[in-house]
């Protein structure tokens, strides 16, 4: 069968961060989205799905400064989250939420990914090139969990339990 052009977007995509993992050895890869604060670096860890990119666009839209919703670049010699500033992916179960932060979806276009449907990209830059952050220190590790109807909590972890969160996530 043959791909529509909507469906071919979401492979090139693909195949971009597949290079990012393959070429960037100089990082520890973990698949967040990456934030800064406050000079603050923050990490979201967690399977797709569990609303990492939905977090990061409702951050951005409070002030907060992006690095990515794809991957926690993390330096390995100073321990630092690193930028790779690429569009955020927004699934569909998420346009209204977006659309209500007062984030534009590029172009209103929406893709098709094999298992995720369809999905629309939020470019940081159009929205304000300074929210692009650089390199931060981290600071803390959240585990973002999306629960239908759910008000937000935080509810802490051990460290080894964390630690074991984290490594699922690993590139």
């Amino acid at each position: 069968s043959h791909l529509t052009q909507k469906e071919v977007f979401p492979y090139v995509e693909w195949a971009i961060n597949l290079r990012i993992i393959a070429t960037r050895c100089d990082f520890l890869q973990i698949h967040a989205a990456s934030m800064v604060y406050q000079s603050n670096g923050f990490v979201f860890p967690g399977v797709s799905g569990c609303g990492k990119s939905t977090l990061a666009a409702g951050l951005l839209s409070h002030g907060w400064k992006y690095l990515c919703d794809e991957f926690a670049l993390i330096g390995t010699n100073d321990f630092q989250l690193h930028p790779f500033a690429k569009a955020l992916c927004v699934k569909a179960g998420a346009f209204r939420a977006v659309r209500q932060l007062g984030l534009p979806m590029s172009k209103r276009i929406h893709y098709i990914k094999a298992r995720k449907g369809r999905v629309a990209y939020v470019s940081p830059k159009e929205l304000n090139p300074r929210c692009l952050a650089e390199s931060a220190p981290i600071r803390f590790v959240i585990f973002p969990e999306y629960v239908a109807g759910q008000q937000p909590r935080l509810d802490p972890l051990s460290r080894p339990r964390a630690l074991m969160h984290l490594t699922a996530c690993v590139f």
